[in-house]
């Protein structure tokens, strides 16, 4: 692969316009993670030097859907992207994951997750998806499925990257079987709508049915005002009153991919914070709250409001599995299990669905048994965290996991490279990390105190 240009060194360093919300990090590439705040010959020598230090660094094309994987020839049978509930039917368990049309998957013999069809065929979308989201090329979100009254209902998201013209729609089937006489799907439509001037983001669906009571409830939301909820009609599968604004229940600067669980008297409200679609640079974990009524307000453990911020860490990265998010809840012979995606360290942060056992405290907050320890190639030499000359209220995320790095940095697959240069008074450091062994470099220009 070609070394970077000059001028591809020039756009990794020039300064970002502010966005307008930070969900807008979404769409950011590569490039856009240098944003340095300097000027005068240092910046100009600065930019020269990590030229000619980058030259031996090949740079791999991103996939913006997989964050800092590498895109690689062929295709991934095994990706699993914001998988749904789970369903079983028959003895055989399928989902939906993101994807062209809708990706369905089906759970083979040795528990991998394999393609087996698409809600949508291409070219077969409705109309009404690119009346309401045009950016929307087919690409689609973050399903969840529900059986209703001998149904199948399918809700997903219409969007693009970093804005809230969204829309969640809804299609209903009476089988999950591809190969069935009876496999097809009616679309009935978006279920509901955000746009530019919204304090919502329409995106993420999770549906729940109250076993108390028989209504239908969906959460949703990513970023801007949080996540929010609204009732559904159980026959229809649309809103039961669509002049009822979605109700906030909770809130975090990163905040999204929410589901609801009953156990016992409570109603647990499961989130996700941090960034995903990063591959190994990801975010992602798994945060909980609960409360006595399905519409709030959800506290965590320790008793904070998840509405101003509040969330009981349930799953973070261990080890190879990062970011995992969207979560769900399995119970499969007598057990439960938190089903979820990450991205493998092991395949360059390549997306996959896992399934951890979940177990219930004495207090009855959830917790996924503990990861093996990571083994001591594992562990490299203390990185002492340095001062920023970025604009800190706008943080790209790669900036940001360097400055989160305190302590000793993991760098298990990783290629950690460190370029000093000493200018009069104006000592620079460049720092290019590679992940997995792969054609890999995230760079970020660091001044030094």
């Amino acid at each position: 692969m070609a070394n970077p240009t000059a001028t591809r060194v020039q756009n990794m360093t020039r300064s970002l316009a502010p966005t307008d919300s930070p969900s807008a990090l979404n769409a950011r590439s590569i490039d856009g993670c240098g944003r340095v705040q300097a000027g005068g010959l240092a910046s100009r020598c600065g930019v020269l030097v990590l030229w000619l230090t980058c030259a031996s660094f090949p740079f791999a094309a991103t996939d913006p859907s997989v964050g800092l994987a590498p895109r690689r020839p062929g295709p991934d049978p095994e990706r699993v992207h914001d998988p749904s509930t789970i369903v079983t039917v028959d003895g055989v368990s399928r989902c939906f994951s993101t994807g062209p049309g809708l990706t369905l998957l089906r759970e083979d013999a040795s528990g991998k997750w394999l393609p087996e069809g698409r809600l949508f065929d291409e070219g077969k979308f409705p109309g009404w998806h690119q009346e309401l989201v045009p950016g929307n090329r087919g690409h689609l979100w973050a399903p969840d499925v529900i059986r209703e009254n001998g149904m199948f209902f399918v809700y997903y998201s219409v969007s693009t990257f970093g804005k809230n013209t969204s829309a969640i729609g809804l299609a209903v089937g009476k089988t999950l079987d591809p190969s069935a006489t009876d496999w097809a799907w009616e679309d009935r439509g978006p279920v509901i709508v955000s746009r530019a001037g919204n304090r919502f983001n329409t995106i993420d669906p999770a549906l729940f049915a109250d076993p108390s009571s028989g209504s239908l409830w969906m959460v949703f939301g990513s970023y801007w005002n949080g996540i929010h909820l609204i009732e559904l009609d159980a026959a229809t599968g649309l809103r039961r009153d669509a002049s009822r604004a979605p109700e906030r229940i909770a809130w975090a600067p990163e905040i999204e991919a929410p589901f609801l669980h009953r156990r016992g008297d409570f109603y647990y409200l499961f989130l996700n914070w941090g960034k995903c679609c990063r591959g190994i640079q990801s975010t992602y974990e798994i945060r909980v709250g609960r409360s006595r009524s399905v519409a709030g307000p959800y506290m965590d453990r320790e008793g904070a409001d998840l509405r101003h911020g509040g969330g009981t860490l349930v799953l973070a990265t261990e080890d190879r599995w990062i970011g995992p998010g969207h979560a769900s809840i399995l119970e499969r012979n007598g057990r439960e299990w938190l089903v979820h995606h990450y991205y493998d360290r092991d395949l360059g942060g390549r997306p996959r669905l896992r399934m951890v056992p979940i177990a219930w405290d004495a207090d009855g907050w959830p917790a996924t048994r503990p990861a093996a320890p990571a083994s001591a190639s594992r562990t490299g030499q203390p990185f002492r965290e340095r001062r920023l000359s970025v604009d800190r209220s706008y943080r790209p995320h790669c900036v940001r996991s360097i400055e989160g790095q305190r302590g000793k940095r993991p760098v298990a697959d990783t290629a950690l490279v460190w370029v000093k240069l000493v200018l009069p008074a104006l000592p620079l450091w460049f720092v290019a990390t590679g992940a997995h062994g792969e054609d890999i470099a995230t760079l970020v220009l660091l001044w030094r105190k």
